[in-house]
C-alpha cells in the first residue's frame, strides 16, 4: 500500500500539525518535479544525479510518514 501516515508523520513533527502541514507543503514544492529530473538524468546518463535525487527523495519521504516511498 502506498501513501501517507499521517499518525507517523504528525508524531515526528512532535504533534504539530502546523508544522507538518508545513513540512508536506514544503515536501510537494521542492519534491513534484523530482521523477521528471530522474527520468531526464537517466536517460542523459548522468547516473550520480539520478542516484542522488533518489537518494534525497527517499530519506525525505521518511520524515513526512511516507514509509513505503522510502522503501523503494
Amino acid at each position: 500500500m502506498y501513501g501517507i501516515s499521517f499518525d507517523s508523520g504528525l508524531k515526528r513533527a512532535n504533534g504539530n500539525l502546523e508544522l507538518y502541514i508545513e513540512l508536506l507543503e514544503y515536501f510537494y514544492n521542492e519534491h513534484k518535479n523530482d521523477l521528471s529530473i530522474i527520468k531526464k538524468s537517466y536517460i542523459e546518463k548522468n547516473y550520480s544525479q539520478t542516484k542522488s535525487i533518489i537518494h534525497t527523495l527517499k530519506g525525505v519521504s521518511s520524515n513526512i510518514g511516507a514509509y513505503k516511498l522510502a522503501e523503494e
